[in-house]
């Protein structure tokens, strides 16, 4: 047997191991629930994490870590713990098990399930030639894990699939709110700021690309301002209405080798917006989209201090006006991301799309576009560009 050989072998039998011990644990939490878990379990999770992580499988680590986090708010009765965030951790944790456990027999070929392990450090790649990107929408984030950051999903005009790149810095040290990153510099040697990259169209030279569509921020990155495509970058996301929304849901299969989070990402036209409810009880804000056949849609988005500009935007949304009883511009478009609740059509939105431009003010330079990012910008302070109507 060979070194790579002992080595794969080794890694199957921690692989088996953590597995093993994974499922118990989850079957354990599930069996008695958050309100009886103690202080052991939490440690006990916080153990398997790492146990996990030295087997290879850091997709099932982060899960497993981001559960212990949200458990240990419980048990502390944390003012941020949140019954639904436990049982939406719980469900993701379970879910990677399951995926992984059943495509991970004894002899499993180890690079076929890296889409289901993961990678501990992404490895990048120099592309070839430059590549074009516009952003079809960026979010806001904040992890259990205790950081916090900013993604943007770019269309690029060379490749088939979008590509992503990602913003992040430590909760300790930067806070909890996201969109301090959107005028941050992308790296330290570039002079465009996040919000310079989520508006527009660039030129991408010295382009690094991971396995998985991830660009790399490195210093020797060259952007340069290029041809907008406009509505042309988002079609492949456009749906006609929210039964076509659940064609789509029932052809794609939940994202268990990324985020997480399933579910797909398309563009809707509303025909009608509802007003904005709060759910204090179960923890979420709620408003209703109605399409042109008169189907609805719940857009649901969690009550957390980083969704606050989110549920601020919505209200605006849904009342049409600002706070002085101005006229505020109205999207064609809304970008977000569907799943289905029981008997639900959920949406977490993103971004909105504007026919004509518009402009945004705030600190600095004021920026003229056709998308607002829902979670790192102010819908109040938008106005349609002159000579735009």
């Amino acid at each position: 047997m060979s070194a790579a050989e002992r080595k794969a072998a080794v890694q199957r039998a921690l692989l088996a191991d953590a597995l093993g011990a994974v499922g118990a644990a989850l079957a354990d939490l599930l069996g008695q629930g958050a309100l009886r878990a103690t202080p052991a379990g939490v440690s006990e999770l916080q153990a398997l994490a790492q146990q996990c992580h030295a087997a290879g499988a850091i997709h099932l680590s982060r899960a497993v870590e981001g559960l212990a986090t949200q458990l240990k708010r419980v048990v502390e009765r944390d003012p941020l713990a949140s019954l639904s965030a436990w049982a939406t951790a719980l469900n993701r944790a379970w879910a990677q098990h399951r995926a992984l456990a059943a495509a991970a027999p004894a002899d499993a070929d180890l690079e076929a399930l890296a889409p289901l392990l993961g990678e501990a450090r992404r490895r990048y790649d120099a592309v070839d030639g430059a590549l074009t990107v516009q952003c079809l929408y960026a979010w806001g984030w904040v992890t259990d894990a205790g950081f916090m950051g900013v993604t943007f999903r770019l269309a690029c005009a060379e490749r088939p699939e979008p590509l992503t790149v990602s913003l992040a810095r430590p909760t300790l040290h930067f806070g909890d709110e996201p969109a301090r990153l959107w005028a941050w510099p992308l790296h330290d040697a570039l002079p465009q700021t996040g919000k310079d990259l989520g508006h527009g169209a660039w030129r991408v030279d010295q382009a690094k690309l991971s396995a998985d569509g991830r660009l790399s921020l490195h210093g020797e990155l060259g952007l340069t301002p290029a041809p907008w495509q406009g509505a042309q970058a988002w079609q492949p996301l456009r749906c006609a209405g929210f039964a076509e929304v659940l064609d789509r849901l029932a052809e794609q299969a939940a994202d268990l080798a990324g985020d997480g989070a399933g579910g797909a990402v398309v563009w809707i036209e509303p025909a009608a917006v509802g007003p904005l409810t709060e759910d204090r009880t179960r923890g979420h804000s709620t408003l209703t989209l109605t399409d042109g056949a008169g189907a609805e849609a719940q857009v649901v988005v969690p009550m957390a201090p980083w969704h606050r500009p989110v549920v601020e935007n919505l209200t605006l949304l849904a009342r049409g006006t600002d706070e002085r009883g101005r006229p505020l511009p109205m999207p064609r478009g809304w970008i977000a991301r569907a799943t289905v609740a029981g008997d639900r059509l959920v949406l977490m939105p993103y971004t909105v799309l504007f026919d004509a431009p518009i402009e945004l003010g705030g600190r600095g330079a004021r920026t003229y576009t056709h998308q607002l990012h829902l979670s790192l910008e102010e819908l109040s302070r938008a106005r349609w560009a002159k000579g735009s109507l």
